[in-house]
């Protein structure tokens, strides 16, 4: 079973719809439905079926039943279990062009509501990042005006200190030169 699964994974890598058939051929049958059968069934529990984990699906002709993990084709009409192949192309999509030209509408469509998403996304977060940059520069030129305020008003105590420090210098050296003359006398 790995052995095959390991040539089904190369077979769609290489989007080769003769390998992918003949990595099919090398998985076997069982008895089973597709998982769009058996979860539309009257009885569930009745209809349960146990696949492998690779087993083809008989609901759409060349599909490959795969893990939980594999994404749903949308090339075959609602079967769950089928492998994604490169180009999104199942033998049964090959087989109408109108399905295919439907899946290309729709994934035009997918693709275009993506890109509006993303738009929309970016010019959210630029205009909050906008926002936001402004009101950090309000706030830092607040903050720098306040700085700067305080910053005079300590300027203007050191000018006025060193002004008192002056005069009280000057009045010390008048009352000496007063002593010594004075005292001459």
């Amino acid at each position: 079973a790995v052995e095959a699964e390991v040539a089904m994974t190369a077979a769609t890598t290489a989007a080769d719809a003769d390998a992918i058939q003949a990595a099919l051929g090398t998985l076997g049958t069982r008895s089973g439905r597709c998982v769009s059968y058996v979860s539309h069934a009257p009885s569930k529990r009745r209809a349960a079926v146990k696949f492998s984990d690779a087993q083809r699906c008989w609901s759409c002709d060349g599909c490959t039943w795969a893990r939980e993990k594999v994404k749903r084709c949308k090339a075959c009409m609602g079967c769950k279990g089928a492998q994604v192949c490169e180009k999104r192309q199942c033998v049964r999509d090959q087989r109408h062009p109108q399905t295919r030209a439907q899946l290309e509408q729709r994934e035009a469509e997918r693709q275009q509501r993506t890109e509006e998403r993303k738009r929309l996304k970016d010019e959210l977060y630029w205009r909050c990042h906008l926002e936001v940059r402004d009101a950090d520069h309000a706030a830092w030129l607040q903050k720098r005006e306040t700085e700067r305020a305080a910053e005079k008003v300590a300027r203007e105590e050191r000018k006025a200190q060193r002004a008192a420090r002056v005069a009280e210098r000057e009045e010390r050296r008048k009352a000496r030169a007063a002593a010594r003359e004075a005292k001459r006398r």
